[in-house]
């Protein structure tokens, strides 16, 4: 780690111990209230900014899935959970072929639903860099600094091919 730091790795600690740690980091320092505070604000600066891999959220992950008013998937009548298929207007089994799902956004089925996405959206907005402030000692326009650095060393939608097979990247530029 330090001979990636001498090479210009940006190494960011929020550190409620006071561990010594933070005196190697360019990001922060030892702070009163730690990575519990920052994981709230840091996916709202990304909404912020609208620097999300879509691709990624849409077609990997669970963000899709239609959310019914008691919490849970919306499923059809084989148990599988549904998504809001673009192209054909309607809600599907997520696993149906050669659909176009609705990553973000309310729907109309039987009844209304909204998608997993969209309830993890509006349940972040009120953790915004400046409520992490007051529950922290790390200033906003600190936390939408390193958010947003993230970010742009993210390489969002870069794949990598191994042995014929090609997968998303995962990588940062400071390695």
């Amino acid at each position: 780690m330090m001979d990636a730091i001498q090479r210009g790795m940006k190494l960011v600690v929020v550190d409620p111990r006071s561990s010594p740690m933070p005196a190697r980091a360019s990001g922060c320092r030892s702070v009163r209230v730690g990575p519990v505070v920052h994981a709230r604000a840091d996916p709202h600066v990304l909404y912020e900014v609208k620097t999300l891999d879509v691709d990624f959220l849409t077609n990997r992950t669970n963000g899709v899935y239609l959310i019914g008013a008691d919490g849970g998937y919306l499923r059809n009548a084989a148990g599988k959970p549904q998504v809001f298929d673009t192209k054909s207007k309607r809600a599907v089994a997520f696993d149906a072929p050669s659909i176009a799902p609705l990553l973000e956004g309310e729907v109309d089925t039987r009844l209304q639903v909204k998608t997993g996405f969209t309830l993890m959206k509006e349940a972040m907005k009120p953790y915004t860099p400046e409520w992490a402030e007051k529950q922290s000692t790390v200033p906003a326009a600190t936390i939408r600094r390193i958010a947003q650095e993230f970010v742009a060393h993210a390489h969002i939608g870069e794949t990598i091919t191994l042995n014929g097979v090609t997968m998303r990247s995962g990588r940062c530029r400071c390695w």
